[in-house]
């Protein structure tokens, strides 16, 4: 026994100074290779990612750049998102809930047409409307006006826009565009009103009667439809609806006629239009033009900053606030919603103090007034107002 353990002694006396010139060995060619002398490289595995140079490089998502500002017409068609459609009041396809909605009293939805028109000055708020047959046939892609089964077409009166051209000769151009109306391809037809209105200010008297009416009936009137209509889940919410077609419920309440946002019902089909919409505004003609990926939706006579004091350039919508307080330069301050107050009942915030905001001196419309920020006539900022969301693009140009 003695000697056993007398040769395993032996054993870790031999053993151990053969482990200690391994470590040393390894501690000083990890020394070598930390300070650059021996010329391996190690790295992470590879997930998956392309490294520089690797397969295409091309860019899906191209930078538009300042096209918009020559030419701001950026088409894309009127077609349903993808993905999941259930928005149900505390989660699922758009993550967390919505914040609680202002009380039914607080829609103002206070949309008008033109001078002229016999459309009311505001939306009547209507009870619930009647859920629409489950039976839908669509033409997709096509722009035509979609179909609701059992139910008859509505579609708005279409003046041809030959027979508004006035003194303008008709040209084969217009009479394709009276073409695609009679055969209700309506996206198609105010495609091509848009791109005129964009691209040949000088026109635009000529067409601006169908443009509006085109206008109206894609965008601000409940029938017909030009997307396949949402149907109402249980436990959906208007503002979780409206977020996932990138507008804002006030939007949606308003084209639907819908009174009391918190009362749609399952099984209800809504008018659904793909945003965001975007704003355009020219500081000469003193306009500014919302449109939907190009596509014309309306014009509004603005006020300017006096002194060539209004921004140029592209801008985001930052922040919108109903009722916004108003400090002014001496460091007065007008409560929001109070009489006096100059920036009216909505800011549309665009960064550094600049906004977009109603008024009470409806006189500085048309004239360069203001500090450098965009008025609008109290019933166009609400217009306004409901149409833009957050991250919507506005362009200011000379």
């Amino acid at each position: 026994m003695n000697a056993i353990m007398r040769r395993m002694s032996q054993r870790r006396r031999t053993s151990m100074p053969i482990l200690a010139g391994i470590a040393m060995s390894g501690l000083f060619f990890a020394f070598l290779w930390h300070e650059g002398w021996i010329p391996i490289e190690l790295g992470n595995v590879e997930t998956g990612r392309l490294a520089e140079g690797d397969g295409d490089d091309t860019d899906l998502a191209p930078d538009l750049g300042d096209a918009i500002e020559s030419n701001p017409i950026i088409f894309s068609g009127q077609s349903e998102p993808g993905g999941d459609q259930s928005f149900a009041s505390a989660s699922g396809a758009l993550g967390a809930a919505a914040p609680p909605m202002p009380s039914p009293k607080s829609v103002d939805h206070g949309w008008e047409e033109p001078a002229g028109s016999d459309m009311p000055t505001q939306f009547p708020v209507a009870a619930e409307s009647a859920p629409l047959p489950a039976s839908v046939s669509a033409n997709s892609g096509s722009g035509a006006v979609i179909q609701i089964a059992g139910e008859k077409p509505t579609p708005p009166a279409q003046p041809t826009v030959s027979g508004q051209s006035g003194d303008f000769p008709v040209s084969p151009e217009i009479e394709a565009i009276d073409r695609l109306i009679a055969q209700g391809e309506h996206i198609s037809a105010h495609q091509k009103l848009s791109t005129i209105y964009w691209n040949q200010s000088d026109r635009r008297a000529g067409i601006e009667p169908q443009l509006n009416s085109m206008a109206k009936s894609i965008y601000f009137s409940p029938q017909p439809h030009y997307m396949r209509p949402y149907e109402i889940q249980s436990g959906d919410r208007l503002e979780a609806i409206a977020k996932f077609y990138n507008v804002s419920w006030e939007y949606l309440a308003a084209i639907n006629r819908i009174g009391n946002p918190s009362r749609i019902r399952a099984g209800q089909k809504i008018k659904v239009i793909k945003g965001p919409f975007s704003a355009f505004v020219d500081l000469s003609d003193r306009e500014l033009t919302i449109h939907a990926h190009g596509y014309y939706v309306r014009r509004y006579q603005i006020g300017i900053g006096q002194d060539n004091s209004s921004p140029i350039g592209r801008f985001k919508v930052l922040e919108k606030v109903p009722e916004p307080q108003y400090t002014d330069p001496e460091g007065r301050v007008t409560a929001g919603g109070a009489a006096g107050n100059p920036l009216g009942h909505y800011w549309i915030d665009i960064g550094n103090s600049f906004g977009i905001h109603g008024t009470i001196d409806p006189n500085s419309i048309g004239q360069a007034a203001s500090r450098g920020c965009i008025r609008l006539r109290d019933r166009d900022i609400t217009e306004v107002y409901n149409l833009l969301t957050t991250g919507s693009e506005v362009v200011i140009r000379r």
